[in-house]
């Protein structure tokens, strides 16, 4: 077989059925791959953790990380989840995951194209992520990282923008302390889209970091800025804890004040001021959107 460039072991079989193809995305901890599982011709994507060599980071808190996201993305069963369908272990023994190969773009790419997201359109995405938590949490599992960069958008039969949330890797099942890969006094997640007590460190946090997530993401797709943003992630953190943010119909007067309303519900510095389920705040943003309630 010919070398492909970049990909590790070009000739090599991982568990003797998935071959490798190409690299379609990177992050600062994997790699993802197109690859076909040769026994039944179907195309796959790998996730690869990066060496440590690579990370300088602790392979057995990665590793955990990966396990992590296999059984919460494994176990919640919803069509607006990327399921993880495999687990393996490289050739150097580092795992990866199996999951479905989607065609279509991130919510990250696109509102990296620089035009405000169509209101009907930002409400009907926040909608389906909103319901994908109503199935994580009815699990009593918390995402913990989500942004839009793990919101997957693709065309599914007539819907353009059919919603996969991505990126289990940092969730928590409440309850489980022995489940919990995070320490007392660590951040985890992305700053811009931590809810206060995620940046505070705190360890019992609850569904509602989501929910405040959620909130930031509706934000930033219907005016393109994140409601906190700086030069450093300690500078994201302070704001994030001690300073207010412009109001949504400050920079979109076109947002309808009840679409307004509930994203600021929703980012509420107090987790109680906040939506108290994904079903709860689904329910608000239909109304204020004229989705329909189902």
């Amino acid at each position: 077989m010919k070398k492909i460039e970049n990909i590790p072991w070009p000739d090599t079989l991982l568990e003797g059925k998935y071959r490798l193809e190409k690299e379609i995305g990177a992050g600062g901890m994997g790699r993802v791959f197109q690859a076909t599982h040769v026994v039944i011709g179907r195309q796959v994507a790998i996730k690869m953790l990066r060496s440590k060599s690579d990370t300088g980071r602790d392979d057995d808190v990665l590793a955990a990380r990966f396990l992590n996201e296999a059984r919460a993305a494994g176990s919640i069963g919803h069509d607006n989840i990327c399921e993880v369908t495999d687990v393996g272990k490289a050739p150097d023994g580092s795992p990866f995951l199996v999951m479905p190969l989607l065609n279509g773009k991130s919510l990250d790419g696109l509102l990296g194209r620089g035009k405000m997201v169509d209101i009907g359109r930002a409400a009907d995405i926040t909608a389906q992520v909103l319901r994908a938590l109503e199935a994580a949490h009815g699990q009593r599992i918390v995402h913990r990282d989500l942004k839009p960069a793990n919101v997957f958008l693709m065309r599914l039969g007539d819907r353009a923008d059919f919603v996969k949330l991505l990126d289990f890797g940092i969730s928590k099942v409440l309850g489980d302390a022995a489940a919990d890969i995070t320490r007392t006094g660590a951040v985890a997640g992305t700053p811009s889209y931590m809810a206060p007590e995620q940046a505070r460190g705190l360890r019992h946090t609850d569904e509602r970091v989501d929910i405040y997530a959620t909130g930031v993401m509706l934000y930033e797709s219907l005016t393109l800025r994140r409601p906190f943003d700086g030069e450093s992630y300690n500078e994201v953190l302070y704001k994030i804890l001690t300073e207010p943010f412009p109001a949504p119909r400050t920079l979109r007067p076109e947002i309808p004040p009840d679409l307004e309303a509930v994203i600021l519900q929703a980012m509420s510095r107090d987790p109680s001021g906040r939506f108290s389920s994904a079903a709860e705040m689904r329910a608000a943003l239909s109304r204020s959107a004229g989705l329909p309630i189902s």
